[in-house]
């Protein structure tokens, strides 16, 4: 049995500044809508999905 992930939920204050800083960081390209989160697209076809969250967040 082969098991992928495929994506990693982040919670964030600001989904598109901290896919757009993270991207930086990588080198990838910009961020796309998806939903209610910021795609931010991995070379191994994975992918970190940034969301707004209010209140606080917990690490």
């Amino acid at each position: 049995m082969s098991i992928e992930l495929n994506h990693t939920i982040v919670h964030v204050k600001d989904r598109w500044a901290a896919a757009r800083d993270v991207g930086e960081v990588l080198g990838l390209p910009e961020a796309r809508a998806y939903g209610p989160f910021a795609e931010l697209r991995l070379d191994n076809a994975a992918s970190l999905d940034f969301m707004d969250t209010e209140g606080e967040i917990h690490g």
